[in-house]
């Protein structure tokens, strides 16, 4: 067997130590760079059958008061639609969720901002809270 000697040795972890440091640095990159997914539980089509608003100690519960409002959510986008005489009007927009809060770009429909993500089975609770007194709920059932 042929002895391998010091020079041969110091190439050799030298190589090894390089693809080691390429490999982190890669899969530190790819880390930082992927978006946030949305929970496969978000995934699909949401009927909304309830909206509630709470004025203070005052709760004002619209049902169902939902206009044939529905979203359709995939990884990075929101589609956020309402019957109008008959029609379905509807947006995409960007959207990202993490830690159970959803942040949805300012549109001129009726989701926007930061909501708060309160999954049940089938239903979804998205709650809006405009400051300590003021929220809104728009209630989802899985399409």
């Amino acid at each position: 067997m042929k002895k391998i000697d010091k020079k041969t040795k110091m190439v050799m972890m030298v190589i090894i130590a390089t693809i080691i440091a390429i490999v982190v640095v890669l899969t530190i990159i790819t880390i930082k760079a992927r978006k946030p997914k949305a929970a496969n539980e978000l995934v699909g089509r949401w009927n909304a059958i309830q909206q509630e608003v709470n004025k203070g100690d005052e709760a004002v519960s619209l049902i169902p008061a939902t206009d044939g409002k529905y979203i359709v959510i995939s990884n990075d986008r929101i589609k956020i639609c309402y019957l109008d005489n008959k029609k379905d009007r509807c947006k995409k927009v960007k959207y990202t969720y993490k830690d159970n809060v959803m942040e949805i770009a300012d549109n001129d429909f009726y989701l926007s901002g930061k909501q708060e993500v309160l999954l049940d089975g089938e239903y979804m609770v998205l709650k809006y809270v405009a400051n300590d007194t003021d929220s809104f709920e728009l209630i989802f059932k899985k399409a």
